[in-house]
C-alpha cells in the first residue's frame, strides 16, 4: 500500500464535499447537515497532519471558490439519482424488521443522517480510511443533532476528541450505535485481512444496499472486483449501486485523467472499464452477476428528472456550456447490480439491462 497515494485519494473527499456544499448554496439540493459537516472538517482536518498550514490553506480555497454551473449541475444529478434509488430501496423494505445500507469509501457523506431520520428499521454502515473515519466520528459526537440521529446516548461520557496531531493519532476510530456503524476498513483487504465476521454488526441475511461513489475507480481492476465479489459472496440479499467515471480514452476523458494525474491521482479501473459495454461485461461475465442495470448520467438526467424539476434547476444559474455538461455527464455512469432473493426493481429506466 502506498501511504502517499492513499493520502491524495483521501483528499478527493474534500473535492466532493465542496461540490455538494456549493450545490446546496445554489439551491440545487437540500442538505440540512451540510454546514455541520463542513464546519467540522474545517476545524478538525488540520489536526490530522504535522503540517497543518497547507491543509488549512487548501480547505479555505475549496470552500471559498464557487463551482462552475456545469459542476453544480453534475453534482445535482449525481446526488439526486443516488438518493432516488436509495429512497426506493428503503421504501420497498420498510415493512421488514431491518434493512441495511453499506457505504464504502463514505468520507464526509451526509446521506446517513437524512435516511436514518426517515426510516426506523434502517441500519447504516460506513467504511473508509482510518483518518476519514476519525474526523467523521468527532464531528458526529460534537453535534447533539447528529448524535441523536445515530442514537448515541452517552454524550456525557464522550471521550475528548483531538486538538492536535498527537491526540488525533490516539483517538479511537470506531463508532457503533444501535442504528449506525462507522469504522475504518481498507477495502483492498476485504477477503484477506477482513472476513464477513470482521464487519461488526453487519447481517448477511437481510436486504442490503451497498453504495460506492467514485471509490472503485482509484483501485486496480483486480482489487476493485474483489470488493464487489466479497459482498456478492457474503451478503445473501443485496444490491450494489456504483457511481463511476467512464470514457477515459477520448479528449474529454484525457483532460480529466491528466488533471488528476497532476495531483498524483491515477484511475486504473477507469482505464480498464471505460465504456458502459465494458462495465456490462465486467459484471455479467467476469463477476457472474446477472441482474444488472447501467446508464450514463446524461441518460439519467434526461429520463429520471421530471419537467418541473428540470425547469427549476434550469433557472438557478445561467449555463452557457450546455455541450460541456452533456459531455461531462456522458463520462459518468450509474451501475445497479443485485443478487439473491431481493427482487428490487427501481421505476427508473436504464440504458443497458440484464436480468
Amino acid at each position: 500500500m502506498n501511504a502517499r497515494k492513499d493520502k491524495v485519494i483521501r483528499s478527493t473527499d474534500v473535492d466532493a464535499l465542496s461540490s455538494r456544499y456549493f450545490a446546496v448554496k445554489k439551491d440545487y439540493i437540500d442538505d440540512p447537515y451540510m454546514d455541520i459537516m463542513v464546519d467540522g472538517l474545517k476545524e478538525l482536518l488540520p489536526f490530522t497532519s504535522n503540517i497543518n498550514f497547507s491543509i488549512s490553506r487548501n480547505l479555505k480555497s475549496a470552500f471559498e471558490t464557487p463551482k462552475l454551473p456545469a459542476i453544480n449541475r453534475g453534482t445535482y444529478i449525481r446526488t439526486k439519482s443516488i438518493d432516488l434509488v436509495v429512497e426506493q430501496f428503503l421504501r420497498k423494505f420498510k415493512e421488514e424488521p431491518e434493512v441495511q445500507v453499506v457505504s464504502i469509501g463514505a468520507g464526509s457523506d451526509t446521506r446517513p443522517f437524512k435516511f436514518l431520520s426517515l426510516y426506523s428499521n434502517l441500519k447504516y454502515f460506513e467504511y473508509d480510511f482510518v483518518e476519514s473515519v476519525k474526523i467523521k466520528k468527532a464531528i458526529i459526537l460534537r453535534n447533539k443533532e447528529l448524535s441523536s440521529i445515530v442514537k448515541f446516548q452517552n454524550l456525557n461520557d464522550v471521550e475528548k476528541d483531538f486538538s492536535n496531531y498527537q491526540e488525533f493519532l490516539r483517538y479511537d476510530e470506531n463508532l457503533f450505535t444501535p442504528n449506525y456503524n462507522l469504522c475504518p476498513i481498507d477495502l483492498r483487504l476485504l477477503g484477506d485481512k477482513y472476513n464477513i465476521n470482521s464487519l461488526q454488526n453487519l447481517n448477511p441475511n437481510i436486504p442490503t444496499l451497498i453504495l460506492g461513489e467514485c471509490v472503485l475507480c482509484y483501485m486496480e481492476p483486480a482489487d476493485a472486483n474483489q470488493v464487489i465479489k466479497f459482498f456478492h459472496d457474503n451478503l445473501n440479499k443485496s444490491s450494489i449501486l456504483l457511481y463511476e467515471p467512464i470514457g477515459g480514452d477520448d479528449n474529454f476523458g484525457n483532460v480529466m485523467v491528466k488533471n488528476l494525474s497532476s495531483r498524483g491521482i491515477s484511475l486504473p479501473n477507469l482505464m480498464h472499464y471505460n465504456t458502459l459495454e465494458k462495465q456490462f461485461e465486467r459484471f455479467t461475465k467476469e463477476l457472474k452477476i446477472e441482474n444488472l442495470q447501467i446508464a450514463d448520467m446524461n441518460f439519467v438526467l434526461n429520463n429520471w428528472i421530471d419537467g418541473d424539476e428540470l425547469n427549476r434547476i434550469n433557472h438557478l444559474e445561467f449555463l452557457d456550456e450546455v455541450e460541456e455538461i452533456v459531455l461531462m455527464n456522458k463520462h459518468y455512469c450509474l451501475i445497479l447490480a443485485q443478487w439473491g432473493d431481493l427482487n428490487f426493481k427501481p421505476i427508473q429506466k436504464f440504458q443497458l439491462v440484464h436480468e
